[in-house]
């Protein structure tokens, strides 16, 4: 379907990209990081704390790429899930590992927004969530 009125192209212009929420995310659960099985349906979003909004996945592993394409280190951890009738799974958790690469998904962020044409993140909000990851180790 072709864009053909403004009132479309308005609309388009201002809806947030699936990366930004994903980066966002990322951002805000700091180095515990986000699990497939935690997110993987809308009725199982992560909610987000600081600014209105949720984020979930069918596919966490797809957005990771995404991710990482766009050069954002993203750290993976084996998490074991048991299922209530003890049927036991690893799957992986996946992070910001310092604060390092945490500055950079704010950058994209804020790249994203600023296309959407809305406002960088405010500094207090920047601030609070990059605080939570460590320093870069040398």
């Amino acid at each position: 379907m072709g864009i053909n009125t403004k009132h479309e192209i308005f609309i388009m212009k201002h809806n947030t990209y699936k990366i930004e929420l994903c980066l966002y995310a990322f951002l805000e659960v700091g180095t515990y990081g986000l699990h497939q099985i935690e997110i993987s349906a809308q009725s199982t979003a992560y909610r987000f704390k600081y600014q209105p909004g949720e984020f979930w996945s069918s596919c966490l592993h797809s957005d990771v790429s995404v991710i990482t394409k766009k050069g954002i280190k993203i750290e993976r951890r084996i998490d074991p899930f048991k299922a209530p009738n003890r049927f036991r799974s690893n799957y992986k958790r996946f992070s910001l590992p310092n604060r390092a690469e945490a500055i950079k998904a704010l950058k994209i962020l804020n790249k994203y927004r600023v296309d959407r044409e809305e406002e960088f993140l405010s500094c207090d909000v920047a601030a609070m969530l990059l605080t939570q990851f460590p320093e870069q180790r040398s």
